[in-house]
This record gives structure tokens, sequence and C-alpha cells, in this order.
């Protein structure tokens, strides 16, 4: 388990980037300082990292698709990743930039599989 924290440690540190927009306050992991989101569904969605980690990862989303969160674990971290749709029409990661490549990526696969159910 050590060894997992370890090796997830120097992903992290790998690819991090900070900026003054990154740093926000946050709260059970929803950003405090935006509105909350009423999530009205969900799905189970089977992901392949672009690390090559396979995880299952609970999508809730909102009722329109414009907003969903993803929860799942990162080597026994839970982690939370906001996608939101943006004025184009494509999601985008909002919270959780470390994940954008695979939040985007995950969303956008549990909202083509269509397996939704509500909450």
């Amino acid at each position: 388990m050590m060894k997992n924290r370890i090796k997830a440690l120097i992903i992290t540190l790998a690819m991090m980037t900070v900026s003054a927009s990154a740093v926000m306050p946050v709260y059970a992991g929803i950003v405090t300082n935006e509105k909350e989101t009423d999530y009205v569904k969900e799905t189970i969605v089977n992901y392949t990292s672009i690390f090559g980690e396979e995880m299952k990862i609970h999508v809730s989303a909102d009722q329109d698709l414009s907003e969903l969160l993803l929860r799942f674990d990162f080597y026994d971290d839970e982690v939370e990743v906001k996608v939101c749709r943006n004025e184009d029409g494509e999601y985008e990661v909002t919270d959780g930039s470390f994940f954008a490549t695979d939040g985007k990526q995950a969303a956008e696969k549990a909202v083509k599989e269509g397996k939704w159910k509500n909450i």
C-alpha cells in the first residue's frame, strides 16, 4: 500500500502544475465558491486511465448532462473530478485539473453509453 502511495505521489508531482486559479477552497469535494449542483442521475463507467490503470468510475450528472461529478479510487485515495460542458458543447474538467484528460474522456464515455439511472 505504501508503494502505491509513493507511486501516486511521484506521478502527481511529475504531472502537476500549480496556478493561482487552481487553488480554491474545497469542502467535502465540492468547490465552495460555486453553486451546488443537483445531481439527479448516475452510472458506473469502466475506464482505463492514461496510466494504464483499470478503474470503475461512479458518475453523477444533472438533468441535462451539462455537469458531471466523477468519483473513483486512485492508488487508494478517493478522487472527485468535476466536468462541465462548455459553450461549444465539449466537456472540460473544471475541478480536479490533474485528471483533465481522464476526466474528460470518462465523462464523454458515460454520456455516450447512456446507461443512467435516477438517483
